[in-house]
């Protein structure tokens, strides 16, 4: 099991172009645009 103890100075997260891929030429479905949400990056800048 692999543990860190201690705090964070930074945290980097790059976040998904979810507007670029959306938006891009000839459109996007609907069910595609879902999937390529990105909960991760946010969830991280939140909890930070």
């Amino acid at each position: 099991m692999f543990s860190i103890s201690g705090t964070f100075d930074v945290v980097v997260v790059n976040l998904y172009p979810f507007y670029d891929k959306v938006t891009s030429t000839g459109g996007i479905e609907f069910e595609d645009g879902i999937e390529n949400i990105d909960i991760g990056g946010p969830a991280m800048i939140r909890a930070a």
